[in-house]
């Protein structure tokens, strides 16, 4: 720690430290000697538990791991690739690419959901989301976040769809009208669908 005068002529405190990489560095303007032991007393309990986040770090763009994450789905089949890079350039990019991952806030996703709501579906909104806490998770694998703020945010419902279905009778008369095709509606009627009934 040492002390010094800043360009007012005020005195200030100075940690000089090591970073992981064992390289030096130093963090000035504390107001106290304490203030300066108790950032570095933090600081450095986080570098040895392997979680200290660099001021640095947490400075890249969001659209900046985008294809980071995109190679994580490899595996996923195309036309789900394709649907989460839509939901990505569509929705998350134009509202988050642009920011700091460090500088999103749980509070603002969380807003941001209400916006979605009423807009989207509560299915693809669930999807929209995923996208964005999935790009948040590289940033936190790669020490750029200490947590994920869009990990965990309440997500609207999905209402449960109730169905109509017709009866032996109606499935009958149905087969009947169509007698040309009776067969196929007997068999998707009694061997797709369970219980006997066919949603319609």
């Amino acid at each position: 720690y040492s002390k010094y005068l800043n360009a007012k002529g005020q005195t200030r405190w100075r940690v000089q430290y090591q970073r992981p990489d064992h390289t030096g560095t130093s963090k000035p303007g504390f107001l106290t000697k304490k203030a300066a032991e108790d950032w570095y007393s933090d600081t450095h309990g986080d570098m040895r538990r392997g979680k200290h986040v660099s001021a640095a770090a947490g400075r890249v763009k969001l659209g900046e791991l985008h294809d980071d994450w995109m190679d994580t789905k490899l595996r996923a089949k195309p036309s789900w690739r394709e649907r989460l890079d839509q939901h990505w350039r569509l929705h998350v990019e134009p509202e988050w690419g642009h920011r700091a991952v460090s500088s999103i806030t749980e509070t603002e996703v969380q807003s941001w959901i209400a916006l979605l709501t009423g807009v989207q579906s509560p299915s693809s909104i669930a999807d929209i989301v995923g996208v964005l806490v999935g790009v948040l998770d590289v940033a936190k694998d790669q020490r750029r976040i200490h947590e994920n703020p869009a990990r965990g945010r309440t997500l609207p419902r999905r209402e449960p769809v109730d169905h109509e279905y017709l009866t032996h009778a109606q499935v009958h008369q149905l087969a009947d009208e169509v007698s040309k095709y009776r067969e196929i509606v007997m068999l998707l009627a009694y061997t797709a669908c369970a219980g006997g009934s066919w949603p319609h």
